[in-house]
């Protein structure tokens, strides 16, 4: 091996060096740093079109908003942070069919992904167990529930798209 062979090897080791050492901070300082490139705002209105009022329990990882009654022809909307690191926001509904009173009232359950987050799938229709699992493709989504189901656009359109009936 030449003179020349080993001052090529030498600097090919020093710019991996390099590199490596460029990766390794620019790892640590995303992990230290709070994570704002991909922050939006993001937000969730449920309106509701049925007759009878409806209950909605949401959630996003640790974040729980409690139970919530939405009345016939109101809604309930929220707003907070989409950031790439989100959890998205799942909803259980519960609706007792005052229509189907005879002698019994039906009650009708569904849980639906209302905000997916950006790190999730974009994909409609993933069941998960004996409830439908469904993911939005939405910012800004705007759901409306009716008799036969839920329905969701983005704030933007209003475009709506049918999601998933009850249960």
């Amino acid at each position: 091996m030449g003179a020349n062979s080993f001052f090529i090897a030498r600097n090919d080791h020093k710019n991996a060096s390099l590199i490596m050492g460029i990766a390794i901070v620019l790892t640590t300082m995303l992990m230290l740093s709070p994570f704002q490139v991909a922050a939006q705002a993001a937000s969730v209105d449920i309106i509701n079109l049925l007759g009878d009022p409806i209950t909605a329990h949401c959630t996003s990882g640790s974040v729980d908003r409690g139970i919530v009654t939405i009345q016939p022809d109101s809604d309930d909307t929220w707003a907070f942070d989409g950031s790439l690191l989100s959890t998205g926001w799942t909803c259980q509904f519960q609706w007792t069919d005052s229509s189907s009173c005879t002698p019994t009232c039906t009650v009708h359950n569904q849980v639906v992904r209302v905000w997916q987050g950006v790190l999730n799938s974009r994909r409609l229709g993933l069941g998960l167990g004996s409830s439908a699992f469904q993911l939005t493709p939405c910012v800004e989504c705007v759901w409306q529930i009716k008799y036969d189901g839920f329905y969701c656009a983005n704030q933007n359109d209003l475009v709506y798209s049918f999601i998933i009936g009850w249960n």
